[in-house]
């Protein structure tokens, strides 16, 4: 955790270090069978650690491959034990965090009536802006066969909510889609040895065809430098925006993918402008800036008719 003073000495690694040995025990009991005792009979801590030897990969655990599993295991025991509000509450209080940015968007009076999650990945994204926007329909769009169950179990749990397994694009029919990440991936119509062919829809299409998704929208995009297809294919939806979130770049991921500063260009001339920003991202290697997320509302919104900074 970083603060205006430095780091703080209660970092994840420090708890990691601190509780190695619960936590190589804890690592244990998720990835070693125990056939001779019962999930009924264990503790309530190892039933807890066992079931993680049951969960969807890339799933409740949140193991991700370039995580340390003791690291992993910690954060999910830390996210149980701690309850929903207050973790919200502390989200908030970080102003560099999604959900203080979407608090704050929210408490300015943004009408929302759709919110289009592209990149849906398992539906963490949207579960959080539920709580700032939930009177919404909610439609995510995720290319990825992976998350399938994922999106299944949390569109059934929601009326409001329904998903397209799908690569939101500029035509409707088929696109290369790299989906070796699970958090990752990116359609590349250039890629003749992608991981899959991935169905492609157009944005206005989707949301034309059914009628059941009006705006105002919300729209999102987490996709890795394929933004500009997607855009392309989204007039109507960007006509009747009143905010759209994009997940922006430093370095060029492909050579189509657009840098941060050419895609506030391009909205721009879409007649949008910025008004937030969170979950910064540095790169570990060289600790050189690598992504954000950018807010933007249409320029014809309110908040753009004052030029002051009070």
């Amino acid at each position: 955790m970083q603060g205006h003073g430095g780091s703080s000495p209660f970092s994840v690694s420090v708890l990691v270090r601190a509780m190695a040995p619960w936590l190589a025990r804890a690592a244990r009991l998720a990835i070693e069978p125990q056939p001779t005792r019962s999930l009924r009979a264990l503790r309530p801590v190892d039933r807890r650690m066992r079931r993680l030897r049951f969960y969807r990969a890339g799933q409740a655990c949140k193991v991700r491959p370039d995580k340390p599993l003791e690291e992993s295991i910690l954060k999910t025991f830390l996210k149980r034990a701690v309850p929903a509000g207050l973790r919200r509450y502390a989200a908030e209080k970080k102003r560099s965090r999604a959900r203080a940015a979407l608090r704050r968007i929210a408490a300015r009076g943004v009408e929302v009536a759709t919110v289009i999650d592209v990149g849906a990945s398992d539906g963490r994204w949207s579960v959080q802006t539920m709580d700032y926007f939930p009177d919404a329909d909610y439609l995510l769009i995720e290319a990825n066969p992976v998350h399938r169950t994922a999106l299944e179990e949390f569109c059934a749990a929601r009326r409001n909510a329904r998903f397209e397994l799908a690569a939101a694009s500029d035509i409707d029919g088929e696109v290369a889609f790299d989906g070796s990440d699970p958090f990752g991936g990116a359609a590349d119509p250039q890629r003749t040895e992608a991981t899959l062919r991935a169905r492609a829809v157009r944005l206005d299409s989707l949301c034309q065809a059914d009628g059941k998704h009006a705006g105002p929208y919300f729209l999102k995009l987490d996709t890795h430098g394929y933004e500009v297809p997607i855009l392309n294919g989204s007039e109507h939806i960007l006509a009747n925006a009143s905010l759209v979130v994009i997940e922006v770049y430093v370095f060029r991921l492909s050579s189509d993918a657009l840098l941060f500063d050419e895609m506030v260009a391009l909205m721009r001339e879409k007649g949008f402008g910025v008004v937030d920003m969170s979950d910064p991202l540095w790169r570990p290697g060289d600790g050189c800036f690598w992504q954000m997320d950018i807010y933007f509302e249409p320029l014809s919104a309110p908040v753009f008719r004052r030029q002051t900074y009070s």
